[in-house]
């Protein structure tokens, strides 16, 4: 299955944004799928405020588990900050803003899925370059 059937699959559920990506990276994260979707929950519309996305605070998060966690957390903070540098440049070049409230209101809900899709893809991108 690919990856955005994962995350179509995930939304169509009825998961937030951030949950239907932190999900479809599973077999990056190795969280189980009970603990993304608990993890996530409050992500959704933006931490339920309009704030940033969350498919992309979703791909933060697969970013997080899938590549930091060494045993120096000077390093983990600073890789940790470049990647998250990454993936919003990224988002923000492709949708113009992070900002949930903004991308909904200038196109509805229904530009979730390219969202999601977006975040995801480019969230394993950045988490196989990192990964080698």
């Amino acid at each position: 299955m690919t990856l955005d059937e994962k995350c179509k699959i995930y939304h169509d559920k009825g998961y937030n944004c951030c949950q239907s990506v932190l999900c479809a990276l599973g077999e990056y994260t190795k969280l189980p799928e009970e603990t993304a979707i608990k993890l996530g929950a409050g992500f959704g519309g933006g931490m339920q405020c309009g704030n940033v996305c969350g498919a992309v605070t979703g791909g933060l998060m697969a970013m997080g588990c899938a590549c930091l966690g060494g045993q120096d957390a000077v390093e983990d903070k600073t890789t940790g900050a470049k990647l998250t540098r990454e993936l919003e440049g990224v988002f923000e070049a492709e949708f113009g803003t992070l900002l949930c409230s903004d991308i909904v209101g200038a196109n509805g809900r229904t530009i979730c899925d390219r969202c999601i899709e977006f975040a995801a893809k480019a969230a394993e991108r950045i988490i196989q370059k990192q990964n080698g």
